[in-house]
């Protein structure tokens, strides 16, 4: 994980693995993403105001597009 605060903004960048089970799959379904997230403070808290994932390996997507 990589992250940067200025004011009050801040982003956090990571890798991000999931395993989901999938219809008629022999076994579970794992894939990877690099994820952005861009954070606000509000009122003294931290917000999620945007969030951004791509696939960093090629897999079947979970709704069935491939």
């Amino acid at each position: 994980v990589s992250t940067v605060v200025s004011g009050d903004l801040a982003y956090a960048v990571e890798i991000e693995t999931f395993e989901a089970g999938r219809p008629g799959s022999a076994g579970p379904v794992r894939w990877t993403n690099r994820v952005t997230h861009i954070l606000r403070r509000e009122d003294g808290e931290w917000r999620l105001v945007h969030r951004h994932a791509n696939r960093l390996e090629n897999g079947p997507e979970l709704d069935g597009r491939d």
